[in-house]
């Protein structure tokens, strides 16, 4: 998720969505073929309780909701337009 967070600002840094997508890609590849992600060892031992992460989960779902009201579908007219 740390990885990801550069692509989350609206003015993107030139070469870095390149270098953190690449890393991103090369993770979720071992990962869909069943290997260990190849991260340092004190990542891998960290441990995350399931009331942290509740947590996170719960603020993560409070701002997509807040941003879903501001990015509600707009021209709904366009979309089911039969032409």
């Amino acid at each position: 998720m740390l990885l990801s967070l550069p692509f989350c600002a609206p003015i993107s840094i030139p070469g870095l969505s390149v270098l953190f997508g690449l890393v991103i890609t090369f993770l979720g590849l071992r990962i869909v073929f069943g290997r260990k992600p190849q991260l340092p060892g004190f990542i891998l031992r960290k441990e995350v309780k399931f009331a942290t992460l509740e947590k996170i989960v719960h603020l993560g779902l409070k701002l997509c909701t807040r941003m879903e009201k501001i990015a509600r579908p707009r021209m709904e007219f366009v979309r089911t337009w039969p032409a």
